[in-house]
């Protein structure tokens, strides 16, 4: 059985987990898997940033998670 290279690299309802989600390579990488389908954790120390990008999520209706962590 032959797996298609587009279902190979399918992230549709998969969980990412990204660390330091809310700075700007953080924000870019999770805007684009979620405009694909996956669901993206942001994990953040700023507070700020956070609560910016989670209204940004929220403006574009995009699926997402947010935490305040100190790792």
């Amino acid at each position: 059985m032959k797996k298609n290279t587009k279902d190979l690299f399918n992230l549709k309802n998969k969980v990412i987990v990204i660390t330091g989600g809310a700075g700007f390579l953080g924000s870019e990488f999770s805007s684009i898997l979620s405009d694909i389908g996956a669901i993206p954790i942001f994990l953040d120390i700023n507070a700020t940033s956070i609560k910016l990008l989670k209204i940004k999520f929220i403006k574009k209706r995009q699926k997402g998670f947010f935490f305040l962590v100190d790792l």
